[in-house]
């Protein structure tokens, strides 16, 4: 099965999550009041259940071998911005007045209005500040994502000269047993040439020896004899 599949399922999985949410994110200019609070709660904790799911994709892709996780970074990325973007659209969403309630909900309306405008110059207030967080967070984000890439390639390239080493360790050894094998043939070799040498030795002496006594028998022991 191909590694690609493993990370298949939670990638739509966490898209699923992310429509749902957003819809709910959608679905808050027409709150109002306790109600608009409750949901803003719960899109709050679900959000964290999709960072959650988010972190655990981020070490599914690290987990792959170098050539599987390069091709899914740009998936997993992208689901990365999806989830900065829903945390955005929430913010903007809180600061944004909800519709208001019909002519029968004004007398409830008008007993919480007092908390809503309170929370509604906190959250002006702190507005800025969040924008700025998240321009913050959206350079540190493209820095780690230059510097993954950057790592993969390094981790890439490491791994192609290990297997330029292994080759070339495989090559040397082939090079250590035919050095080997041609110190053996030349051993062999000096044996043959000394063992040549020792035969020539005798024959040479052979034939002194044959010649001597050739040269004693007709001559000398000829000459003795007349004397």
């Amino acid at each position: 099965m191909d590694r690609r599949d493993a990370y298949g399922p939670h990638e739509a999985e966490f898209n699923r999550n992310a429509s749902a949410i957003r819809n709910k994110i959608n679905g808050l200019q027409f709150l109002y009041g306790e109600k608009r609070k409750v949901s803003i709660r719960d899109i709050e904790r679900q959000l964290d259940d999709l960072k959650s799911s988010l972190r655990y994709m981020e070490n599914l892709v690290s987990s792959q071998p170098l050539d599987v996780a390069r091709s899914l970074l740009p998936r997993q990325r992208a689901c990365a911005a999806d989830a900065l973007k829903l945390q955005r659209e929430l913010e903007h969403a809180i600061l944004t007045e909800g519709q208001f309630p019909q002519r029968d909900d004004m007398r409830g309306a008008n007993d919480i209005e007092v908390h809503e405008i309170d929370l509604r110059k906190n959250l002006l207030s702190g507005h800025e500040r969040l924008i700025q967080t998240g321009n913050r967070l959206e350079g540190t984000v493209r820095v780690a994502q230059q510097t993954e890439e950057v790592g993969v390639d390094i981790l890439l390239n490491l791994e192609q000269q290990r297997e330029q080493l292994v080759r070339t360790h495989i090559n040397l050894g082939g090079i250590d047993d035919n050095v080997t094998r041609s110190r053996r043939i030349l051993r062999g070799m000096y044996r043959r040439v000394i063992t040549n040498n020792i035969i020539l030795v005798c024959i040479a002496i052979f034939l002194f020896v044959g010649i001597a006594l050739v040269v004693w028998f007709k001559w000398i022991q000829h000459l003795i004899h007349k004397s």
